[in-house]
């Protein structure tokens, strides 16, 4: 039975594969770690943890991923996501341990009207942006044996997320005012983690470093993602549209970030379900 490493296991998607690994009879051993168990800023814990635990496959779900604060937090933005990435990989490629590593749709500038694929050119605009793609980069020339994945708009039915704050304000306030001119995937957590686990069932398919894109189907604003979870909630609450002009935030926003997810649905031979069925699967489970 492989054995397989969490980090970042108190975020949504680690706190998803937390619930699969409990609900679901699987043939892996899965060993869960947050910054308390598991410092990603040192090497010499990540190693002999590493060594100690015989781990076979390293998912890093640990991110910085507050983005407005990151801007001026940049040197623990970095911290994280890079140097912390980079620690993990040198560790993954001294140990012969396969890799998961998150990303972001945030690594590109959203100057364009097309799904990005995975080898254009990333242009990210802010600093949460910047560190993510720095990590990605110290993965990539570590030559570790891994995968990259690119998500992007990730919630779940744990910690705070979108969702959550979408249906707490439309239950408190009789109109609430969206961002309309951003426009991107929410993607359910449960939905990326089933797909992770399906990679490292043909992990022996891949060769050095994979790029992946993974977000549900289609794309919206985020105007539209509020109006329909507060629609299938059955809410009466006026959802309004605004311009990100009048919603001031430290860092900037790509505004057309919506990723091509067609590479990793033919390496898998899976079909992607849209974001309004896997938003609705969602919201079934959540009061």
């Amino acid at each position: 039975m492989k054995r397989i490493l969490i980090t970042g296991s108190e975020g949504q998607l680690g706190k998803t594969f937390q619930k699969i690994s409990t609900n679901t009879p699987l043939e892996y051993d899965f060993i869960f770690t947050d910054v308390l168990e598991l410092d990603i800023t040192n090497i010499e814990s990540i190693r002999t943890f590493c060594i100690e635990e015989s781990i076979d496959i390293l998912i890093n779900c640990a991110a910085y991923t507050a983005v407005d604060k990151a801007e001026e937090d940049k040197e623990n933005a970095y911290l994280i996501n890079s140097t912390g990435v980079s620690y993990l990989a040198t560790v993954c490629k001294e140990l012969g341990i396969f890799m998961v590593h998150l990303s972001t749709d945030y690594v590109f500038d959203g100057e364009v009207t097309e799904p990005y694929e995975e080898d254009d050119i990333p242009n990210p605009i802010s600093v949460y942006g910047a560190s993510k793609l720095s990590g990605e980069e110290e993965m990539i020339q570590s030559g570790v044996h891994g995968v990259i994945i690119r998500t992007s708009w990730l919630y779940s039915e744990f910690g705070n997320n979108f969702v959550f704050t979408i249906l707490r304000i439309s239950r408190e306030l009789d109109k609430i005012k969206i961002v309309d001119d951003q426009i991107g995937t929410p993607t359910n957590s449960n939905d990326l983690a089933e797909v992770i686990l399906q990679i490292l069932g043909k992990f022996e398919e891949i060769e050095g470093c994979e790029m992946f894109h993974y977000s549900n189907g289609g794309s919206c604003s985020w105007y539209e993602f509020a109006r329909q979870i507060v629609e299938l909630k059955g809410i009466s609450c006026q959802v309004e549209g605004i311009n990100s002009e009048a919603y001031f935030t430290k860092a900037k926003r790509p505004k057309h970030s919506v990723l091509n997810e067609q590479k990793i649905i033919n390496f898998l031979k899976i079909e992607n379900p849209s974001w309004e069925k896997s938003l609705e699967k969602m919201l079934q489970i959540i009061v």
